[in-house]
Formats: C-alpha cells, structure tokens, sequence
C-alpha cells in the first residue's frame, strides 16, 4: 500500500463519526494462528472433513478424535494480540464496533470494549 493511501485512509478514519470492523481468521494469522482453509491452514491434509471432525457426533462418539484435534490445530493459549487487534481496539472504544467470527479472544485481549461475535 502506498503512503499516499495510507494518509488517505488514516484521513477517513479520523473524519469518520462511527467505523465497523468486520474480521475473521485473517487477522490472528499475524498472531500465529492459522486460518482454516488455505494452503496451511488447519484443515490442509485431514482425512475426514472439517464439518465432520469438529461435529457434535464425533465429539460424542469419537472424542478422542475430536479432542486431538482441537488441542494440536485450534488451541494456541501463548497466542499474543497483533498490531492490527491493537488499532482495531484503539478505534473501537473511541468511535466503533468490531464484529468477528474469531473466538481466540485476542481481541478482548488487546483493550477492545466493543466486541460482537459472530459464527456462522
């Protein structure tokens, strides 16, 4: 991105009465934090799907599948928020709302007071 744009950007921020931030896996990859479907994301190379593995049925049928999983591709407790959690919350408490499908809660952990998730 250009200086210029982002001078552009930061112009519009600032002139903004009320900025929404709609976020998901892309912004806690910065963290650490894997997405789910690209080239190195969690659910490169399973052999069952996704919907499947994380499903209620395996859950009580196949916990420990369930559980292995979780543990080795969706739990990173060391994780840390990033610069962009960090303006997203600086923005947020000021003049805005941040609307995510994450629940790595490191959005709570950089400051961000107005939060909503959102899984679909």
């Amino acid at each position: 991105m250009k200086q210029t744009d982002l001078t552009e950007l930061q112009k519009e921020i600032d002139n903004a009465k009320h900025i929404v931030f709609l976020t998901g896996a892309g912004v806690s990859t910065h963290s650490g934090i894997p997405d789910y479907r690209s080239k190195n994301g969690i659910y490169n190379g399973v052999q069952e799907s996704p919907e499947t593995i994380l499903s209620e049925n395996t859950l009580y049928e196949r916990p420990e599948i369930f559980y292995h999983f979780v543990m080795n591709n969706m739990y990173f407790p060391k994780a840390q928020p990033n610069l962009i959690h960090q303006k997203i919350a600086q923005i947020c408490n000021k003049k805005g709302d941040l609307i995510t499908q994450n629940i790595d809660r490191l959005d709570t952990k950089a400051g961000n007071k107005k939060l909503s998730n959102f899984l679909c």
